[in-house]
C-alpha cells in the first residue's frame, strides 16, 4: 500500500474527490470539508490529508482538521489500516479519534490501541442520511425564514445549548457569537418562527451534488410540536430549489425521535458512521 499526503485540499481533491463522490452523500462531511477548506487562503494549523492506494487504485481517503477527529473511508473490507496507523503513530500527528463508516472506524480503533497501548470508546453512534424529495412538511403554524442580524444573541445561546446537547461545547456566548454572524451572513443559517423563533436549522459543506443539513435545535419548552419536522422540511426543500439533487445529515442512533423525524420527512439511511475517542 502507498501512503500519500497533500499539502492542500485542492491537490487532495484532485486526487480523492472521484473516489469519495462514488458515494457522495455518505461521504459528504469530508468532501464538504475539502471543498470549503480549498477555497480558504490559509488554514492554521494545517489539516492532514492523505490517501492510500494499490496498484488497482485508491483503497482509502482521510481528512483531519486538528484537534478533530481523522475522518476516514474505504470502499474496501481490507485497506491496509495496519499500515496506516504504523504510518501516523511516529508521525506529528495527534489523532484525538476517529470518525468513519462503523466497521472501518472500529477497525482502525483496534489497530490503534495495538499500536499505541491507547484505549478508545464509542463516544457516538451516528447514522447518515440522504433525501431526493421532501415526503412531508409537517402542519406546525408558523413560518419559515432566514436567520438576520438581529437573531444572533438568541442563536448563539442555541448554538452554545445545541452543543453541550451534543456533548461538543463550544465555549461561551462572546466566542460563540463571531461565528453565528458568519452564517448568517452567509445566508446559511434558517428559523422556523410561530410568533417568535421556535426552532432553527442550517445547511453548510456543499458538495458537487449536495448539501448538509445540521445545527437542527429547538429548546425544550418548544418541542413535540412539530417545529423541528417543519423547518428541517422547508429547509431541506429549499435547499433542492436550489439546485441540489440531495441533502445529507448525520443523526445520532440514540436519539429515536430525531431518526424517526427525519424519516417522515423523506431522509433515507445511507450508513452508519461511528465517532471513536482515544483516551
Amino acid at each position: 500500500m502507498r501512503i500519500a499526503t497533500y499539502p492542500d485540499a485542492g491537490s487532495f481533491l484532485d486526487v480523492a474527490q472521484n473516489y469519495l463522490e462514488k458515494d457522495e452523500a455518505l461521504n459528504n462531511l469530508p468532501l464538504g470539508l475539502a471543498c470549503r477548506l480549498r477555497d480558504q487562503e490559509s488554514v492554521d494549523p494545517p489539516p492532514l490529508y492523505l490517501t492510500a492506494a494499490d496498484d488497482d487504485g485508491l483503497v482509502l481517503a482521510a481528512l483531519m482538521t486538528p484537534p478533530h477527529n481523522l475522518i476516514l473511508y474505504s470502499d474496501r473490507s481490507d485497506p491496509g489500516l495496519s499500515e496506516l496507523v504504523h504510518h501516523l503513530v511516529p508521525s506529528t500527528w495527534t489523532v484525538p479519534g476517529i470518525l468513519g463508516p462503523a466497521d472501518l472506524a472500529g477497525r482502525f480503533a483496534r489497530a490503534w490501541e495495538e499500536a499505541t497501548d491507547r484505549t478508545s470508546r464509542i463516544k457516538t453512534r451516528l447514522r447518515v442520511y440522504q433525501l431526493t424529495s421532501v415526503e412531508h412538511r409537517g402542519s406546525a403554524p408558523g413560518h419559515f425564514r432566514a436567520a438576520t442580524p438581529t437573531d444572533v444573541d438568541l442563536l448563539a445561546r442555541w448554538s452554545r445549548d445545541f452543543g453541550l446537547a451534543i456533548d461538543e461545547p463550544r465555549g461561551n456566548l462572546e466566542e460563540i457569537t463571531p461565528a453565528v454572524l458568519n452564517r448568517i451572513a452567509a445566508g446559511n443559517l434558517f428559523i422556523w418562527e410561530d410568533g417568535k423563533p421556535v426552532s432553527m436549522a442550517a445547511y453548510s459543506r456543499p458538495t458537487s451534488h449536495g448539501t448538509a443539513i445540521n445545527e437542527v435545535y429547538t429548546p425544550p419548552e418548544f418541542r413535540s410540536r412539530g417545529y423541528a419536522t417543519a423547518c428541517v422540511a422547508a429547509l431541506s426543500q429549499h435547499q433542492l430549489d436550489r439546485g441540489h439533487i440531495f441533502c445529507a445529515l448525520f443523526a445520532d442512533l440514540d436519539n429515536p425521535i430525531s431518526n424517526s423525524v427525519y424519516q417522515k420527512i423523506g431522509y433515507r439511511p445511507v450508513g452508519d458512521f461511528d465517532q471513536i475517542e482515544f483516551a
